[in-house]
């Protein structure tokens, strides 16, 4: 894929994100992926999203480009992740079964991956906007 059409395609998926979340405020992960397969993005891939250095997942198996997209609008502050026990439900209604331990404590610091279940806010949500 050449350079301006990644750019082009890590913006579109931006903008589906950042459009979706304008309708709900709250999402997961697997949602995303919905959302994402409604459109006809490639999405799938082996990146991690998460604290890797303390070997924490917030979730996995998306592409470069998906991955990008996602990591500009939080560090753009555009979206927000919430690591939370009130996700686990919401993933259990998605049929999601991590392959990996659970863990809830998003300080810690772990020798192989652990899932830390998060939900994903935009600014209004979060009453920043």
């Amino acid at each position: 894929m050449k350079k301006n059409q990644t750019r082009e395609k890590i913006d579109e998926i931006k903008e589906i994100i950042l459009d979706y979340l304008s309708y709900r405020h709250v999402m997961n992960f697997a949602e995303i992926e919905l959302i994402f397969d409604l459109f006809g993005i490639d999405w799938q891939g082996d990146q991690i999203i998460g604290k890797t250095k303390q070997n924490i997942v917030f979730w996995q198996g998306w592409n470069k480009e998906t991955t990008k997209a996602f990591y500009e609008l939080f560090n753009d502050h555009k979206i927000f992740i919430i690591p939370t026990k009130k996700a686990l439900p919401v993933y259990d209604e998605f049929e999601i079964k991590p392959l990996i331990p659970i863990t809830h404590d998003p300080k810690a610091y772990y020798n192989d991956l652990h899932w830390l279940p998060s939900l994903i806010l935009d600014e209004v949500s979060t009453g920043i906007k």
